[in-house]
């Protein structure tokens, strides 16, 4: 018996999936055995001994507010089309982010803009260019934080090459983001350009898909909103920083807490590329490296390192876990008491037309 087509691109997508699990794997290898070459195993387990875990507590306070700002940042990119409360969009967000650390890919970034699309009847593609347009916020917005903490505090060459990579690699994207966003000429060059190279009869469906995609980047065009998104975005890693000083304070490091934007700048942008399951490894190995050239010794820099990213990875977990469960209670109590039957799809509905335009 032979696989069918759909049977085949099943079997190539699971071959995928695995190719990217084995990488994630052997990237979180690789950095773990450059910590370990570095570390004291005494001094790092006297490191957990000594911590004062009773500011564990605000640490996660700290790191729920940040994410209810960032769902405050969803809403305002997403007004354009449709005014949505934030209270809606975090369950969607932390389910996604808890997507993204356990499948490789950051897949659940188009969790995000599918779940989107059904719950509240955006258009996936639109919802989908707002995720894009937060991507890029993020990485603008940490890169000059860590070049601006950089250069007050000193140079290192592994972390200025990972500020480096990055700059280039988020230029790139504002660029790009800003052409499409407020030029129509480069969004109709880049939508005749993709449609180029899709079989004829997906054409017109990719068309109107993309279309839909640009509509999510023009949001920016709106003036109200891109100040509020980057303030927005500003306040998000304020506050990350803030919650990685409280976890220091907790450790004993000497570091001054303005001296954690450059250890949380450099820490996030190690994420930046997909390339280990929830980030295990470039993380704690730039965290390490940051804190390194603020005068940590290695292994409490690595305490604080896992430290942080596993109370980071344990929040996102649990909290999606608990959306889920909440919502799949709250879904089934509004069938129960008020059913409405949902349209068979959104995807290609028009959009509302944004101030502007």
């Amino acid at each position: 018996m032979t696989a069918g087509p759909n049977g085949k691109a099943a079997v190539a997508g699971k071959r995928f999936r695995w190719r990217e699990v084995l990488l994630g794997l052997a990237v979180t290898g690789f950095f773990s055995v450059l910590l370990y070459l570095q570390v004291d195993v005494g001094e790092f387990t006297r490191s957990f001994g000594d911590a004062n875990f009773a500011l564990l507590a605000p640490v996660l306070a700290l790191q729920a507010l940040a994410w209810w700002v960032r769902s405050v940042r969803w809403r305002a990119l997403l007004s354009p089309v449709r005014a949505t409360p934030a209270s809606r969009l975090l369950p969607i967000m932390m389910i996604g982010a808890m997507v993204n650390n356990l499948i490789p890919a950051r897949a659940g970034e188009f969790w995000r803009a599918h779940t989107l699309g059904r719950r509240e009847g955006f258009s996936r593609s639109t919802a989908f260019g707002t995720i894009v347009v937060e991507r890029v916020l993020d990485g603008m917005v940490l890169v000059l934080l860590a070049a601006l903490a950089l250069i007050a505090i000193g140079s290192s060459a592994s972390i200025a090459i990972l500020i480096g990579s990055m700059a280039l690699l988020f230029a790139a994207g504002v660029g790009i983001v800003a052409a499409l966003a407020y030029s129509e000429r480069a969004r109709q060059t880049a939508i005749r350009a993709a449609v180029a190279l899709i079989p004829s009869r997906y054409k017109a469906s990719a068309e109107d898909t993309l279309g839909l995609f640009m509509n999510g980047l023009r949001t920016l065009k709106n003036g109200r909103v891109f100040w509020s998104a980057i303030t927005l975005t500003v306040i998000i890693w304020i506050i990350e920083s803030a919650s990685y000083w409280t976890l220091g304070v907790a450790f004993g490091l000497d570091v001054s807490p303005l001296s954690y934007l450059l250890v949380m700048a450099v820490a996030n942008l190690a994420l930046a590329v997909p390339l280990s399951l929830g980030g295990i490894g470039p993380f704690e190995f730039f965290t390490q490296q940051s804190l390194g050239l603020l005068g940590v010794a290695s292994s409490p820099a690595l305490a604080f390192a896992m430290s942080i990213h596993g109370l980071i990875l344990g929040f996102v977990t649990l909290s999606g876990l608990l959306f889920v469960g909440w919502g799949g209670v709250s879904a089934a109590r509004t069938r129960r008491l008020q059913p409405q039957p949902a349209p068979a799809s959104r995807e290609f509905e028009p959009v509302e037309v944004m101030p502007g335009d």
